[in-house]
């Protein structure tokens, strides 16, 4: 079988649908990527998966005359990801959302090749709002989120997690960082572009922090951000291992005992499947999306949730020592729900039923 992926190049879109990708290799279909992708091309040549690149633009809170540009552009890549659907002679296009997916998806509607999307978040965005009332099949991460569709072709996937396990000891990991062993390990990260506003909020928040209690930290700060960061770290003394872009999150997930993030679907999908508590600051920009998903762990008393606008380093200094002293609580079970460890196999096979 031939298919399209439709997506963006964001890391909450790219990652969920290069697990998706790996899953339809191994069971010997033929995958190419449509859509926004010029960051991460690199990644899926890389990965050896055949990447179209349309010159879509987004529309939401544009100014009218870059509003017209964009639906311009917009129809444009809807007639050229026609053409690579009809030349490729796919059997099925999979989109996974935002306005580089688009054009992809739309274009399978058009020439009535069979077509699912996959919704990451409890809140569709407009893209997939649109779309999933034309798709064969809405593929959800959340239970939460099928109220959202007016459909009834739902199916609960999960959401491909891009943390893996390590089997590595705690030992052998916390070491691999430069760390110690017996020291409260915080992770930071702000989405896989980083988050300046995180990064100067925690740091902060970390130089008053250092005399109330021992910590060290573990930091992807973005590649933007990595050196000017780099240089506060050994101003304020403070353990830490930094990086632009952390690969390894599983094995970061695995030795923290706190996590200060953004609130994509991606991350609460790996808090869960880690069962760690983390302190959310949603990004402001996504239409909300970001603070649904972090009202999935708060209701099951694993997640605080501070709005940007309200955030203070004091603020996050009493909020870190707070879940601190609540880290052995049995709240972490309640996670369970919330990872499906079979999300990329499942949303494969969902697509293979479409064309059956």
């Amino acid at each position: 079988m031939k298919v399209v992926i439709a997506t963006g190049g964001s890391g909450g879109h790219l990652f969920p649908a290069l697990e998706v990708a790996k899953e339809l290799r191994a069971k010997h279909h033929d995958v190419l990527f449509v859509g926004a992708l010029s960051r991460s091309l690199e990644k899926m040549t890389d990965m050896d998966f055949a990447c179209f690149e349309l010159p879509v633009r987004g529309v939401v809170g544009k100014s009218f005359g870059k509003k017209i540009k964009s639906l311009a552009l917009m129809v444009k890549s809807i007639w050229i990801a026609r053409r690579i659907i009809k030349d490729s002679k796919a059997d099925a296009v999979l989109g996974f959302g935002g306005y580089g997916a688009f054009p992809g998806v739309m274009a399978a509607i058009l020439t009535r090749t069979p077509s699912m999307i996959h919704e990451q978040n409890v809140e569709p965005g407009e893209a997939n709002a649109l779309l999933g009332k034309w798709v064969k099949k809405v593929a959800i991460s959340f239970e939460e989120a099928r109220n959202r569709f007016k459909k009834d072709n739902i199916v609960v996937t999960g959401c491909p997690a891009y943390a893996q396990e390590s089997k590595k000891s705690r030992e052998e990991i916390i070491n691999g960082f430069g760390l110690k062993s017996d020291v409260k390990t915080i992770l930071v990260f702000g989405g896989s572009q980083g988050s300046k506003a995180i990064n100067d909020c925690f740091l902060k928040a970390a130089e008053l922090l250092k005399d109330e209690m021992p910590f060290q930290v573990i930091h992807s700060c973005g590649f933007d951000d990595f050196k000017r960061i780099e240089k506060l770290y050994k101003s304020f003394d403070i353990s830490c291992a930094l990086f632009p872009f952390l690969d390894k999150m599983g094995e970061a997930y695995q030795v923290s005992d706190l996590v200060i993030s953004r609130a994509g679907a991606m991350t609460v999908t790996e808090l869960a499947k880690f069962h760690k508590r983390a302190i959310f600051i949603p990004y402001p920009h996504a239409n909300a999306h970001q603070k649904a998903n972090a009202h999935l762990l708060e209701a099951r008393g694993m997640a605080e949730i501070i709005e940007e606008k309200y955030l203070t380093p004091k603020m996050l200094v009493d909020k870190i020592k707070n879940n601190i002293k609540t880290l052995n609580t049995e709240h972490s079970k309640n996670t369970n729900d919330l990872y499906q460890s079979q999300a990329a196999k499942k949303i494969a096979d969902e697509l293979v039923l479409l064309t059956a």
